[in-house]
Order: C-alpha cells, then structure tokens, then sequence
C-alpha cells in the first residue's frame, strides 16, 4: 500500500521442467549403446556428427548422467538399422532420446490502483518469458535400411541377410548434432478507468 487511495499488487511465478524420451523411453545406460564397443569399425558417412558443442543443454546433462556412450566430447551411439517387413520383431535399437529439453517459464504480473473522487483508475503489466532448448532430431547417428528392395539387384529379400551381405537400401545421417535454443516472451498490459 502507497497510501489509503493507492496500491500496488505484484506476483511472480516460475516452473522448470527437464524431460528425456520417445525413442527408448530416455536416456540408455547400457554398455551396448557405444558403438566403440561393438561396432567402432562401422563407418559413418560424419564421423564427428556427435560432437555437442559445451554450451548446449545435452552437453550439461551427458557431462551430469555419464552414460556409456558419453566420451566428453561426443554422442558415440551405433546408427540405427531398417530392417524391412518381412522381419517381425526386430531386435531393439540404441537410440537418442527422441527429445531431450529444458523447459522454464517465468511469469511476472504487476499492478496499480488509484482511487480519486469517483474514479478508480486501474493499470498493470504481465509478462510470460518461457525458454526452451531441445534437440532438432536424432539422425546424427545415422540411419541403415537393409529393408528388402526389387530394384536393387544385390537384393537378398530378407533384412539380416541383407545386412550380413553388406547389402543396404539407404544409408542417412545429419552431418551435426543440433539443438534448438528458443525463446519466448508474451507481454501485455492494460489501464482502465471504473
């Protein structure tokens, strides 16, 4: 209270969430899930595609979580295989969390009120700022089809066999990993008169 006509009134909010799923239902802690282990020969078409830069968001968590596949430096997961439709349960893959995010929103109201004569005279401000970072997708690992194709010769017709031939549809991979660092305000005000 400013004086017995006069007030001021004022609130302040904040809420953070850190979230870690879809593909594998979060982050893998498995010794299978770095492909130096196992598969370090498989050649990638964007060997340093893992490399996170230190001021990401997925930098400070692996640097936290030290999963297997964590070297300090780069995401070191094995890509992920395609094997076709005629293999019905495929075996699992080892694979980045579909989306790995902060998201902190902070929500500032503030308001006055003046009363004069017959009047009440009214006015505030709000402002909502939420800040999210999160990665853009998983394909830094690289993606293999060894899915049956009739166009492709050296087709075997089946996916593991494909695979043991040395024999692939496809082979994708992003050249780096990327992650989003977005920003969002929402700013409002009004003033009024009683």
């Amino acid at each position: 209270m400013i004086s017995p006509t006069t007030f001021i009134e004022g609130t302040y909010g904040s809420i953070k969430n850190e979230l870690a799923d879809g593909n594998e239902g979060g982050i893998l802690y498995n010794e299978e899930s770095n492909r130096l282990k196992s598969l370090k020969d498989f050649p990638l078409l964007y060997p340093n595609a893992g490399v996170i830069d230190q001021a990401s968001y997925a930098y400070k968590v692996m640097e936290k979580e030290k999963p297997p596949f964590w070297d300090g430096k780069s995401l070191n997961l094995p890509p992920v295989f395609n094997w076709g439709g005629r293999i019905g349960a495929a075996p699992p893959q080892q694979r980045y969390p579909g989306w790995l995010n902060i998201n902190k929103t902070q929500d500032v109201a503030i308001s006055m009120t003046k009363v004069a004569g017959r009047h009440t005279f009214k006015g505030g401000f709000y402002l909502n700022h939420s800040y999210k970072a999160q990665n853009a997708n998983t394909s830094f690992q690289g993606t293999v089809n060894f899915g049956n194709d009739t166009n492709n010769a050296l087709d075997s017709g089946f996916g593991y066999a494909n695979a043991l031939l040395g024999v692939f549809t496809q082979y994708t991979q992003q050249s780096r990993f990327v992650e989003g660092s977005m920003l969002y305000n929402q700013t409002e005000f009004y003033v009024q008169d009683n």
